[in-house]
């Protein structure tokens, strides 16, 4: 464990030790790109043909081990009439190449006049066999070099098995050559992650049919004894009965073993299939005994063994799954499959356990942490552990994805290891066993199915995927009027662009924003001085008081009074009877944050109850303003600077949700019988989850929302067509005598809709600045072009305004300081989520006028 000073050490100089890290790494891709040995380029089989076609043909695969002996001889015997090039392998990329399979290479080469004999080693033995089984009478012999193996006894002998290890084993050699500085101290790293690579994309599975098919003579060169390729050597000489069988020592010459058969060849001594031995051509046709499969052993069991154990700590469930298979197929025992499994998970739950201790609850405070984490969750779940610790960590080992967050929150909560560990260590040996054990039992069919079907399995499982989801979120829901009206919310919100998710409108505008800044004399965040009078031109944050307080046309203004953050509550209950006694005002109130957005914390109180009930939950400075009747709308204003006179960009008229009672049905019901509550009955319960059962007289008016939020469920219509000269001289004139104004949006009441088109008797309840919107773009029906071109041609305007005034000496927001006002936005929201500010019961009460 490092010490405090050590860590403020690192933490000091951690970009000092980013750059060297990053500076050595360039060093090390220019030494390793100056000494790479390389691959040779592929050359066309063609180059090597003339008026003299060659005797024997050498096919070498460059990334064998016996790669450059098969080099040597084929120089030795070029004077002979031989021939060889590199064969363009599977997997491989050669300039101007396409990965083709062994069939379809063995396809490309030429057909020779005469017979020939064939030579290779590796892979490309692979399409030598291809060669001589399609061609018989073409082929005088075939020799194959330390020659690929069927599939049956390559590695763990299963095609998808084999693919996934070599996946991983080609990512991390992929990771390590790309970010680990080793300065070429590996020559051979490329050529191994080639040889990878190709063993990764070459399908081996159709190579055990080709052996019947070859009828001329056929030497095997193998290494000494090994698990991997002497076996596959030997599967290879008992499918050929006609084969001669010979060891390749280390440093023994090639030409030593091939000359003897090559002369023989000539000399017609070389057995033929038809004259195969009958013992061995029985021996030929006897189907291959997975018993015979060689197990891993000494280092490569090792090596398999440590790898299923890092394995878990990507993914625990597949990997178990994956080492049922091995262990169905003969690869590993019981007891090492399970081993492996039960080491990494125990291991990598642990982790999870200590980094969540050495994170530290503090973390959760800080950025990025802070801006991930949903802090109403995190709190559930301390109650949760707080609760019922042991039954969470045991639990959460059998409920997919819940394993991660619940043992990091073991961890960040301070739950104690003497807790923490009996619960883990007795669900991981319960898990682990049994997850293995079942893919034991059901790989057998797997494989068969997997072997059969494997062209099409992809496809299945995606099927069966989306079969699942369908059952669970749509043909189970259907079976009641509930779910299908939850059903038909669902689907009503996916094709009105008026519910999509914020994101998707703003992606625009922020392509727009960056494209903006790169033109010259444009700064990113122009926009952020549009507005000198408020601190960013009102981004985030910006105190709503302080910004009425400016106003100089005070009889347009609402009620309010700020009530600060710290005051103790009955100073603040205080504080809002003298508000009503010298204000002359009555019940209803509306409380909201000062700095406030999208009706986030807003409480709507009936009465001194209501309102020391919301008061006891508030944790920052609130506005007190008198609850507004009649009808609420939005007006968003500009005006360009130099300009005498502004004018209304947008107008929104805004209409509570309501619901009408008969009588028999709740509010439950209610809100999924109407053809748009429907669309928000999520937010409806959420608001309103404390009264979801009353049943609302016949005729009665139940008001859902009293907060003129598009998100809350209000209905936001096009008002432009109420504005007239009066009211645009009006908005005018109370636009101006708030100095440093000029692009923002109002909230505001009026008696009517005549009141407010005469410009008369307008209550403002708030003034939004740039980060607001013509609201009317949520109006039913607008599409999602016409949206966008709205919400563009607002942010362009405001551009324009913002640099128009920067030029005038109006201060732009920094990129740090935009973070960090961001960041304090998002901290606000995470407080008042935790205070419960957002789900107030009170904020549902139906208002007494809206009783029919």
């Amino acid at each position: 464990m490092s010490t405090p000073t050590q860590r403020s050490f690192f933490y000091r100089h951690r970009f000092h030790f980013l750059w060297m890290y990053l500076l050595l790494l360039l060093l090390s891709h220019a030494t390793v790109w100056l000494k790479s040995p390389g691959i040779d380029p592929f050359v066309p089989p063609n180059a090597y043909l003339d008026d003299d076609p060659p005797r024997v043909w050498i096919f070498v695969d460059p990334l064998d081990a016996a790669g450059e002996a098969m080099e040597r001889f084929a120089r030795e015997m070029d004077p002979a009439g031989a021939k060889a090039w590199q064969v363009a392998l599977p997997g491989l990329t050669h300039p101007g190449d396409k990965e083709l399979t062994f069939e379809q290479l063995s396809d490309l080469l030429p057909v020779p006049d005469a017979p020939a004999i064939l030579i290779a080693n590796g892979h490309a033995g692979a399409v030598a066999l291809h060669y001589a089984a399609s061609r018989p009478d073409q082929v005088a012999g075939l020799i194959l070099v330390n020659a690929t193996g069927v599939q049956e006894l390559s590695l763990l002998g299963e095609y998808h098995l084999n693919y996934a290890l070599y996946a991983v084993s080609d990512f991390a050699l992929t990771v390590f050559h790309g970010f680990v500085p080793h300065f070429g101290l590996w020559p051979r790293l490329r050529l191994q992650k080639e040889q990878i690579h190709l063993l990764r994309h070459s399908d081996r599975r159709k190579l055990r049919p080709l052996f019947d098919a070859i009828k001329s003579p056929v030497l095997i060169l193998h290494p000494p004894r090994e698990t991997m390729r002497y076996s596959a050597a030997k599967e290879h000489e008992r499918l050929i009965p006609q084969s001669i069988s010979l060891t390749l020592e280390e440093d023994m010459p090639l030409a030593t073993l091939l000359d003897p058969f090559l002369e023989g060849l000539q000399n017609g001594e070389m057995p033929e299939r038809a004259k195969a031995d009958p013992e061995r051509l029985a021996a030929a046709r006897a189907r291959f005994d997975a018993g015979d499969r060689p197990r891993p052993e000494g280092a490569m069991l090792w090596l398999l063994l440590i790898a299923i154990a890092c394995a878990t700590l990507v993914t625990e469930d597949l990997t178990c799954v994956l080492t049922g298979l091995m262990i169905a197929n003969g690869n590993l025992t019981w007891a090492e499959g399970v081993g492996a499994c039960l080491a990494g998970i125990l291991i990598g739950d642990y982790l999870l356990y200590l980094t969540g201790r050495f994170i530290g609850r503090p973390a959760l405070n800080r950025i990025p942490l802070r801006w991930m984490i949903d802090p109403v969750a995190l709190r559930e779940t301390e109650e949760w552990f707080d609760r019922r610790v042991g039954s969470a960590i045991f639990v959460s080992r059998f409920v997919p994805g819940a394993r991660m967050p619940a043992f990091m929150a073991a961890g960040l909560l301070g739950v104690p290891a003497k807790s923490f560990t009996p619960y883990y260590l007795a669900a991981a040996l319960l898990w682990t066993p049994v997850i293995v054990s079942l893919s034991v039992y059901l790989s057998e069919v797997a494989l068969d199915w997997i072997a059969r079907y494997h062209h099409t399995a992809p496809a299945l499982m995606l099927a069966a995927l989306f079969l699942y989801w369908f059952f669970v979120h749509v043909f189970l829901p259907a079976f009641s009027w509930r779910g299908r009206r939850k059903l038909a919310g669902k689907w009503r919100r996916r094709f009105r662009p008026e519910f999509w998710s914020p994101k998707l409108l703003y992606l625009p505008v922020t392509v727009y924003l960056l494209a903006r800044s790169l033109r010259k004399g444009n700064h990113l965040f122009d926009f952020t001085a549009c507005n000198p009078c408020m601190p960013a031109s009102g981004v985030a944050g910006e105190s709503k008081s302080d910004i009425l307080d400016r106003f100089g046309v005070r009889d347009a203004l609402a009620e309010y009074i700020l009530l600060p953050a710290h005051a103790p509550l009955e100073e603040k209950l205080a504080m809002a009877k003298a508000f009503l006694r010298n204000n002359r005002l009555q019940y209803p109130l509306m409380l909201k944050p000062d700095a406030g957005e999208r009706g986030s914390g807003v409480f709507y109180c009936e009465n001194e109850t209501e309102l020391r009930k919301a008061l006891a939950r508030t944790r920052e400075a609130y506005l007190l303003q008198t609850g507004q009747t009649g009808k609420e709308f939005g007006v968003f204003y500009i005006r360009e600077p130099g300009e005498d006179e502004g004018r209304i960009f947008a107008v929104t008229r805004k209409t509570f949700p309501t619901v009408t009672g008969d009588g028999r049905r709740n509010l439950e019901d209610l809100i999924l019988a109407d053809e748009r509550t429907v669309c928000q009955a999520r937010v409806h319960f959420e608001h309103l989850k404390e009264r979801l059962y009353e049943i609302p007289a016949p005729g009665e008016v139940v008001l859902l929302s009293r907060v003129g939020n598009h998100a809350r469920g209000t209905l936001f219509e096009d008002g432009m067509s109420l504005v007239t000269p009066a009211l645009n001289a009006k908005i005018d004139e109370i636009s101006k005598s708030l100095p440093g104004f000029y692009f923002g949006r109002y909230d505001l009441f009026a008696p009517s809709d005549g009141a407010f088109s005469e410009g008369r008797d307008l209550k403002i309840i708030e003034l939004n600045g740039v980060t607001s919107e013509a609201t009317s773009l949520y109006a039913p029906g607008t599409s999602y072009p016409g949206m966008v071109k709205v919400l563009l041609r607002q942010w362009s305007l405001a551009c324009r305004i913002g640099r128009t005034l920067r030029e005038q000496g109006a201060p732009v927001l920094s990129f740090k300081t935009f973070l960090r006002n961001i960041d304090q936005h998002l901290k606000r929201n995470a407080e008042r989520k935790l205070a419960g500010m957002s789900t107030s019961s009170t904020e549902g009460a139906p208002h007494p006028n809206a009783r029919g």
